[in-house]
């Protein structure tokens, strides 16, 4: 995946995460620390330091994801099979 700056679109970070296809992104206000949550084939939601690219947490899910949108402070995530809703109340993401 690789992250540009919005305003500039010079290239901020390139990460390699997903095994499969990344198919959604969001962003994720987790107390003020904004990451950017990814969601893929592999059956993982990732979570992503968009200044640095570095994997701030992976989040194993039961089938592949396809959807996600952060709202009321959970991360809802489109799967396969249904829906799920994330609360990532006291996640605490690597630096």
């Amino acid at each position: 995946m690789t992250v540009r700056d919005p305003r500039t679109g010079a290239v901020v970070a390139r990460t390699a995460g997903h095994e499969t296809a990344a198919n959604a992104l969001a962003a994720v206000d987790l107390g003020g620390r904004v990451l950017l949550a990814s969601a893929g084939t592999d059956r993982t939601v990732r979570l992503w330091d968009p200044s640095t690219g570095a994997l701030a947490e992976e989040i194993p899910v039961r089938h592949p994801a396809y959807a996600l949108a952060w709202t009321a402070g959970r991360l809802v995530v489109g799967l396969e099979r249904g829906v799920l809703a994330l609360s990532l109340d006291g996640l605490r993401p690597r630096a």
